[in-house]
């Protein structure tokens, strides 16, 4: 968990947590669990986005909005189920990469909330 910055203002303090899951399933879905764990700045979030590798995208209900959590609340896992870049196929597993969420603020200002290299498995 970290709070990075990218420009001028004020830092944003939002703490956040992501685990990787893999249940293999009928579905086969596997992914990354997100969490708002709270901090001063949680309740003036709009949405989150995540990047990855531009391979892949992450989705939570809607298939229209990869790597997006709109409105999300401090508390609520959100189970981001990874899917290839067209939306369908998955990708190889093991898959690495550089896991990043940016929070969007009510200000209309954004900032980089986490980053950690992770690796997803079915």
């Amino acid at each position: 968990m970290g709070e990075f910055g990218g420009g001028a203002g004020e830092m944003k303090t939002v703490g956040i947590t992501a685990e990787p899951f893999s249940r293999y399933n009928r579905d086969g879905d596997y992914g990354v669990i997100l969490t708002v764990i709270g901090g001063a700045d949680a309740a003036a979030l709009t949405r989150l986005t995540t990047g990855y590798r531009s391979d892949v995208d992450f989705y939570l209900n809607d298939p229209s909005q990869p790597n997006v959590i709109s409105d999300p609340v401090v508390g609520t896992p959100y189970r981001l189920n990874v899917r290839g870049h067209d939306g369908i196929s998955l990708p190889d597993s093991p898959v690495s990469g550089t896991f990043t969420v940016t929070g969007h603020f009510t200000d209309g200002t954004a900032q980089v909330l986490y980053q950690k290299s992770i690796t997803l498995e079915k």
